[in-house]
């Protein structure tokens, strides 16, 4: 709001009037965040089959999902259980909206399904923890049982 030293005192009667324009803008953005945000990005780990019926190694798996509004590129990335064995992301984008499952067995990568190649269990049927690490080594997600 622009105030000229002539017009003080109605800028100082304006300005709680101002402030209250402007919260009021920043909450309607807020709550209309498609409408005015910029992309964005959410991984999470949405779904986790560790104690399949049949055989461990064929049916074990877990689904993550971009719930954001932005592709992830998600190369190097890691996807650990508490035995510290790793699965280390080939060449992957992430769509918005998309989800892809990481089986434990051996497959041939698709754009919804990416494959550890292990021959044995990796997610203990007692309990485990799946930790999601980005690039960079930080913490995006996790999912325990």
């Amino acid at each position: 709001m622009w105030c000229s030293q002539t017009f003080n005192k109605s800028c100082e009667y304006l300005h709680p009037l101002y402030k209250r324009l402007e919260l009021r803008y920043i909450i309607e953005r807020a709550v209309n965040y498609e409408k005015y945000s910029l992309p964005f990005v959410y991984i999470e780990i949405t779904d986790f089959e560790y104690d399949p019926p049949g055989d461990d190694v064929l049916g074990e798996y877990l689904v993550i999902e971009n719930q954001g509004t932005a592709n992830q590129n998600m190369t190097g990335w890691k996807l650990k259980n508490d035995e510290n064995e790793t699965f280390r992301f080939p060449a992957y984008i992430l769509k918005a909206g998309a989800g892809v499952t990481v089986w434990t067995k051996e497959g041939v990568n698709t754009e919804t399904d990416l494959y550890w190649g292990s021959e044995t269990p990796i997610w203990s049927n007692h309990g485990d923890c799946a930790t999601l690490l980005d690039r960079s080594h930080q913490l995006v997600d996790w999912e325990c049982y």
